[in-house]
């Protein structure tokens, strides 16, 4: 570790004993965008060291004005490696990040080893993977955090956690929760992040900027903060 003291002000709020409980953790994200990238900062920031990371794009320019990993410099590198980078300095010695740069295949799942986690946080917007995911970790007992839509919105103050089957006037939201009815999928058992703030556009292309994509990405670091820290 780099900085001695770097996590002095964490463990004066959940004490030694919750800072050693991030430390041992292993949490899983999928998808290392606007969403993704914050709540994995927040994780690295807190203590958590043990991660799997899994996003099949490169670093663009239009990532720059809401992907917090990213700078210039990292334009045409794998987001998993760039984030790799950005948080390898706070990292402790012997922390496990298990690299995956490509994008989750519905097929594939069972070979990714996402049981091995305690939270899977699913930051991903194509639907078919997004189903499979959740299928599989509900029917494992893995606890799943899924962010919503969070394009074409201003309003950080509108984003909300509940659970998939509470969710209302999201498009996505209500895709996927039709495709896991089908499959008989308990979504009360799914953990999400939502914005009730009415889009602002509509278009094949979704606009956004920091705010609401990193409020959704803070909220779900919190929610998986909560499960490590109060797991039994």
């Amino acid at each position: 570790m780099a900085y001695p003291s770097l996590f002095d002000r964490t463990i004066q709020l959940l004490g030694e004993d919750g800072f050693n409980k991030l430390r041992q953790a292993k949490v899983a994200i999928i998808g290392l965008g606007g969403v993704g990238g914050t709540c994995f900062m927040c994780l690295f920031r807190s203590g958590v060291s043990s991660f799997l990371l899994m996003d099949g794009d490169e670093v663009s320019e239009s990532n720059l004005n809401r992907q917090i990993l990213y700078s210039p410099s990292d334009i045409g590198k794998k987001k998993v490696e760039a984030a790799y980078a950005y948080a390898s300095p706070y990292l402790a010695e012997g922390a496990s990040v298990d690299l995956k740069p490509y994008r989750l295949m519905p097929g594939d799942i069972d070979n990714y080893g996402l049981d091995q986690y305690e939270a899977v946080i699913d930051c991903i917007d194509d639907v078919p993977a997004k189903v499979a995911l959740a299928e599989y970790c509900v029917n494992h007992d893995i606890p799943l955090l899924m962010s919503l839509g969070m394009g074409n919105r201003l309003d950080p103050t509108k984003v909300g956690l509940t659970s998939l089957d509470k969710t209302s006037g999201c498009p996505l939201a209500r895709k996927v929760r039709y495709e896991l009815r089908k499959q008989k999928v308990d979504i009360s058992k799914i953990s999400v992040a939502f914005s009730t703030e009415e889009p602002l556009k509509k278009g094949p292309v979704p606009a956004s900027i920091m705010t609401v994509p990193s409020s959704a990405g803070l909220a779900l670091a919190y929610q998986a903060m909560k499960i490590l820290l109060f797991k039994k």
